[in-house]
């Protein structure tokens, strides 16, 4: 019988040879660092050359302007998205739209110098997701086609030929009465009352009307329009899932929100429509991250991203708004969806998702580069020194697997945001890289004191082993494995991976409560606590790429099966029995092979040490003849493997 994971990966296979689309196929937010290279690729996977779609450039730490290119009026013209002028031609910023992303040259507003950052928003055409139409305007009211294949949810109008304002119309804050100014305005939605911009009409699924005002149809002159779609329901694997909303929310008393998408956002914009405020971006790949200060973009202004912000964050089922649009405000907002295991292709082998290498650089800071990205990374020296766990969510905090410390903030604990991450350590160094898939998901939350609290995750299927940790407060890390005790009863047990001991009784730890391919549980004060920072890694098996299990020691040497050839892998004994053993962890990268092994342990800051623990195989690995910590007669023994 076929497992769920490996019959979702050949309906995605299917899919795709059938015309299903997923999210990593529209858009993407890529950053990089300026290099006066007047030929860059930008490689990001998504076909503008042949699909066609918008790609929005900024500079992060400079004030050069906002640069919107679309494939209707070509690459090399510009717009300015803080600005009223119109499009101007520019050779040397965005040169070529390709069959995987784009061509950018040595201009000051996209690759300029070596200390200059830059990033940039790809949207491309897709029915249920994004359009670009490009119309002539007559004078009076007219309707024109589009190709969105759906009622857009919001839609941006520029005049291109001559100066005139961008003007949103957005279906949740009123649709066609109102109309709301992206360019050098702060202010709220404005009456359309009359139609003159919108026709008096709302845009349906085949066309969007437009009236006879100067910034959206004056006769002769020519417009841009940019259609977003909402909540279309037809991407991903099995076509049944949205990866875009277009939505309003309300804040509180205390101007805080929790918006609840379905799914986890990669992207947003909100923009308060009752009063004054900025059209504010957010994203996870410049660093959109859980109770912490982060950087935000205006799409109303040319100043650099701005940081020490803490507005909010994402979570597994949507975004929180911390009061940054003040007391009882009403927002509108367009959120795109992070590449969840139901919307992003599936990983074709170990190498799309996961990597382990030695650092790169200089004597005080290691990078890890990888062709993805990077969403968990664990770094540390093989002499002696503490682990490193850093993650996308939360950004620059750092935890030591091998102590019960609370979460350090160390700028050199960070991600690239678009592929890697580095990490502040001297040479020797390694660094074990995971993106999020249907066999590994981060979920950070605030402990609520309660028994249980029910938490949402994505990995579409139970985790079969979870690692859990207090960012605020100083407690050991608890684990849960289902291979405790023999897989008997193991949502009653935890380890602490801090410590070398089993697996012991933890009655309220997990709250009794399997998890399931949607929900976990957490119940006892140390993953719970009322106020509390807490982050999870949640590990679950993928045919051909990871695997979780348990086997029992025979003593005398054995092969066990994952059904791949494995880079890594983690063993532990599992009962609380002494002799205890620490959390080995073997890898092809450091020495994983015939004869001795390269070894480290979650548990301890030990220098690296060698010891014949047996040897990867094509299907698996052996283990040699003896070992209490690994292969002792009649132990049981639990692990997590990757290809």
């Amino acid at each position: 019988m076929t497992d769920p994971i490996t019959q979702s990966m050949m309906q995605g296979a299917a899919g795709a040879a059938g015309g299903a689309t997923y999210i990593d196929d529209v858009f993407k937010v890529d950053a990089w660092q300026g290099d006066n290279d007047n030929n860059r690729n930008i490689v990001n996977g998504i076909d503008l050359a042949g699909e066609g779609g918008m790609v929005i450039i900024k500079q992060r730490n400079g004030s050069n302007p906002w640069f919107v290119t679309d494939t209707e009026r070509g690459a090399t013209k510009t717009l300015r998205m803080a600005s009223n002028n119109g499009e101007s031609t520019d050779a040397t910023a965005l040169k070529v739209f390709n069959n995987n992303g784009f061509t950018i040259g040595s201009d000051g507003a996209t690759n300029a110098g070596t200390t200059q950052k830059y990033f940039s928003n790809t949207f491309r055409r897709a029915k249920g997701f994004f359009d670009v139409v490009k119309y002539t305007g007559t004078g009076s009211t007219q309707s024109i086609a589009h190709n969105l294949g759906s009622t857009p949810g919001a839609m941006i109008v520029k005049r291109y030929d001559g100066s005139e304002d961008w003007d949103m119309l957005h279906m949740y804050n009123g649709g066609q009465a109102y109309y709301m100014q992206i360019n050098g305005s702060t202010s709220a939605r404005l009456p359309d009352s009359s139609g003159e911009l919108w026709g008096g009409q709302n845009p349906t699924a085949t066309h969007f009307t437009v009236g006879g005002h100067g910034r959206t149809n004056f006769s002769g002159w020519e417009y841009i329009a940019y259609l977003f779609a909402d909540d279309d329901q037809i991407f991903g694997e099995n076509e049944d899932q949205s990866i875009i909303k277009c939505g309003t929310f309300n804040t509180d008393g205390s101007g805080n929100a929790t918006v609840n998408l379905g799914w986890e956002p990669d992207w947003l914009m909100v923009k308060r429509y009752d009063s004054s405020s900025s059209w504010s971006i957010w994203d996870t790949r410049r660093g959109w991250e859980f109770d912490d200060n982060y950087d935000y973009i205006q799409w109303n202004s040319n100043d650099a991203e701005q940081g020490n912000a803490n507005y909010g964050w994402p979570y597994a089922e949507g975004f929180t708004n911390n009061g940054n649009m003040g007391a009882n405000a009403n927002v509108m907002y367009i959120a795109v969806r992070r590449p969840d295991p139901l919307v992003a292709k599936p990983p074709q082998s170990g190498n799309d998702v996961f990597k382990v290498q030695a650092g790169t650089g200089n004597a005080a800071t290691s990078t890890f580069p990888t062709t993805f990205s990077v969403d968990f990374t664990m770094a540390r020296d093989t002499s002696s020194d503490n682990w490193q766990w850093s993650n996308r969510l939360t950004g620059f905090r750092a935890l030591q697997s091998n102590t019960a410390n609370t979460a350090s903030g160390n700028g050199n604990h960070r991600f690239d945001y678009s592929t890697g991450s580095w990490q502040a350590y001297s040479s020797p160094n390694y660094g074990w890289s995971w993106k999020r898939y249907a066999g590994f998901d981060v979920v950070a939350y605030t402990g609520n004191g309660a028994n249980p609290q029910i938490l949402k995750h994505n990995l579409t299927q139970p985790p079969q082993m979870m690692i859990v940790k207090s960012m605020t407060n100083s407690a050991n890390w608890k684990v849960y494995h289902y291979g405790a005790n023999g897989g008997v009863d193991a949502e009653t047990k935890y380890w602490r991976l801090n410590h070398s001991d089993g697996w012991v009784n933890g009655y309220n730890m997990w709250s009794s409560f399997t998890p399931t391919a949607t929900h976990f549980r957490v119940g006892d004060s140390a993953v719970n606590g009322n106020g509390g920072r807490y982050i999870a890694y949640l590990f679950a098996s993928v045919d051909g790429i990871s695997k979780v299990g348990w086997y029992t020691g025979n003593g005398t040497g054995q092969t066990i099966t994952t059904g791949f050839q494995p880079r890594f892998v983690m063993i532990k004994k599992s009962p609380h029995t002494s002799p205890y053993r620490d959390w080995f962890i073997l890898d092809t990268a450091r020495g994983w092979g015939a004869g001795n092994d390269n070894y480290l342990a979650w548990n301890t800051n030990t220098q690296e040490l060698s010891y014949d623990f047996g040897a990867p195989t094509s299907t698996g690995f052996t283990l040699t003849a003896s070992g209490d910590g690994y292969n002792g007669d009649t132990i049981d023994y639990i692990y997590y493997a990757h290809a």
